[in-house]
């Protein structure tokens, strides 16, 4: 796992400060903490739900909800591959690029921010 810098300008962004309570600011912390050098990061159920703290023993609907609330900011944006869910972070901004990304690259409409509000898709 990458060591990863989160710089104070966070604090500033309209985008993060959207967010509606702590448990969706936490999320997108420990999503930041997750993703690999490209901003990439699975995006299904139990992998959320084990690995980050607001999701820890919540519904698959109220992680989604909280994958929602992250997209509706563009904090994040979903995309699907080969049918596993997975989450891109535009503006991820972190400089060593390491090796091969652990996930799939998401399609050119996802990196560019083309359709990024388009709706998440319903199950885990």
């Amino acid at each position: 796992m990458p060591n990863r810098i989160i710089r104070e300008a966070i604090l500033d962004s309209d985008r993060y400060r959207a967010l509606k309570n702590d448990s969706e600011r936490l999320f997108f912390y420990e999503i930041l903490l997750l993703a690999d050098d490209y901003g990439l990061c699975p995006a299904n159920y139990s992998f959320l739900e084990s690995k980050t703290l607001p999701c820890m023993g919540k519904t698959k609907k109220q992680v989604n909800g909280f994958l929602s609330c992250l997209q509706d900011e563009d904090l994040i944006r979903l995309y699907e591959i080969e049918g596993k869910r997975y989450l891109f972070i535009p503006r991820f901004g972190n400089i060593p690029k390491r090796g091969k990304p652990k996930c799939p690259l998401p399609p050119d409409s996802v990196m560019h921010g083309r359709d990024c509000h388009s709706p998440a898709p319903q199950s885990l």
